[in-house]
């Protein structure tokens, strides 16, 4: 594509003439432990919620460092006042409980 500027994603931020420059999105693992010093699966588990805003490229999800900044000066308020919703309570399953699982009577039948 002649003519458009090359998008690139830089640390430094400094616009070169004719590139478009692009903060360097964050890997769940670099937001993970080194920053919020939480799981990895935690952060997805964000990211699933919505709570924490993300790109997601096929199976790959990565953090906009805006996006995560906000989210720390929010102090992850969203978590305490996200209401739940018929659908969230659709998907969420009792622990320690297979949806397989059934409830089975006793063997031997009932004692009088």
């Amino acid at each position: 594509m002649a003519g458009m500027p090359a998008v690139v994603a830089r640390d430094d931020q400094e616009s070169i003439a004719g590139e478009i420059c692009l903060p360097r999105l964050l890997t769940v693992r670099e937001v993970a432990r080194p920053i919020l010093q939480v799981s990895e699966s935690r952060v997805f588990e964000l990211v699933r919620l919505k709570i924490l805003p993300a790109v997601k490229l096929g199976r790959q999800v990565r953090i906009h460092p805006a996006a995560l900044s906000q989210f720390i000066e929010n102090g992850g308020a969203e978590l305490a006042v996200r209401p739940r919703t018929a659908a969230s309570d659709a998907n969420h399953r009792p622990a320690g409980r297979r949806p397989s699982q059934r409830s089975r009577p006793a063997r031997g039948g009932a004692k009088p």
